[in-house]
C-alpha cells in the first residue's frame, strides 16, 4: 500500500504590523507570518521579494522623526582617549543604492528598514524609525566580534530580506526643519539571518530560513582570510539581474505577490 501524496497547500503571507513609538509601521520583530515552513529556494527568493515590498510601501521619505527613539537603547563607548557613542541596531535589509548607474557600479549603500534599537536592561527592541541608510565607506570590522574564533575560510552573508544586527556609531546630524537626528557612522554587522513566524493552533513561532535554502540575492558576503576579513559587495549589475530572479520567483509562488495586500486589510495590533 503506497501512502498517498497530499498537495502542499498555497503559502499565505501576513505582514503583523505594529505602530512605532517614532513614526513608522513596522513588522514585529522584522518577519512576517506564513502558513508553512520555506523549503525551497524558489520560496524563498519569493518570500525576500515580498518583504522587499512591504518594506517600500511602508516606507516614509518625509519624517517628522528626530530618531530620538535611538537613546532608548544601551550605549557603549570606544576604547581611547575619545570616546565614541554606539548602539546595537537592527533592520531589515530591503533596498540599495550604487554609486553611478554603471552596471560593473559598486555597492553605496543599503537600505534597513523597520529599525530597532536594542535595551539591555528591558531586553528589548525599541522602535526607531522606517528605515535607515548605512554608506558601505562606514562599513568596518572590528576585534572581538567573533573574527578570531573562525576558522580561515568561514564567513556569512548578508542577503536580501535579512534581519541584520549591527553595532553602529551614533552620529548627530542636521535633518529635515533644522531637528537633530541620530544617524550612523562607523557600522559592522553581527549577525544575519532570514526570519519568517510560523501560525500555530496556540501560538506562533520565530523560524530561520536556512542558509542553504537561501542560495541567491546576497548583497555583501563576509570570509576569514588569514589575519584579515575579505567582503565581496554586489555591483549594479548584479542586482538588476537579482531583481528579475526575485519577479519571477514571486511570479511563480503568488502568495508573495498579495503579502502587503493581506497586512492591509487584516493588520494585527499589538
Amino acid at each position: 500500500m503506497t501512502k498517498k501524496k497530499t498537495r502542499r497547500k498555497s503559502n499565505k503571507i501576513v505582514g503583523r504590523c505594529l505602530e512605532s513609538d517614532a513614526h513608522a509601521q513596522t513588522i514585529d520583530e522584522g518577519f512576517a507570518f506564513l502558513d508553512r515552513p520555506i523549503l525551497m529556494p524558489r520560496e524563498a527568493l519569493a518570500y525576500q521579494w515580498a518583504l522587499r515590498s512591504i518594506a517600500l510601501d511602508n516606507m516614509r521619505i518625509k519624517s517628522e522623526s528626530t530618531r530620538e527613539a535611538v537613546d532608548d537603547g544601551t550605549s557603549y563607548f570606544s576604547d581611547g582617549s575619545i570616546k565614541v557613542k554606539a548602539h546595537i541596531l537592527s533592520g531589515i535589509a530591503t533596498d540599495v543604492r550604487f554609486a553611478s548607474d554603471d552596471p560593473d557600479a559598486s555597492l553605496d549603500r543599503i537600505m534597513l528598514s523597520f529599525v530597532k534599537v536594542y535595551n539591555e536592561q528591558t531586553r528589548r527592541w525599541c522602535p526607531v524609525d522606517s528605515h535607515l541608510w548605512l554608506f558601505i565607506d562606514q562599513l568596518t570590522v572590528r576585534q572581538g566580534e567573533g573574527w578570531e574564533e573562525r576558522k580561515d575560510g568561514e564567513g556569512f552573508g548578508v542577503a536580501l530580506g535579512d534581519r541584520v544586527i549591527i553595532l553602529a556609531e551614533d552620529r548627530i546630524y542636521d535633518g529635515p526643519k533644522g531637528m537633530r537626528r541620530h544617524g550612523v557612522g562607523e557600522w559592522s554587522v553581527l549577525s544575519s539571518s532570514l526570519l519568517y513566524g510560523i501560525n500555530g493552533k496556540k501560538r506562533f513561532r520565530i523560524c530561520e530560513v536556512p542558509r542553504k535554502v537561501v542560495t541567491d540575492s546576497y548583497l555583501m558576503f563576509f570570509k576569514k582570510r588569514g589575519e584579515q576579513v575579505a567582503t565581496a559587495l554586489v555591483n549594479n549589475g548584479e542586482w538588476a539581474a537579482c531583481q528579475e530572479r526575485c519577479r519571477e520567483a514571486a511570479m511563480r509562488e503568488p502568495w508573495s505577490l498579495v503579502a502587503y495586500l493581506e497586512q492591509n486589510k487584516h493588520p494585527m495590533y499589538r
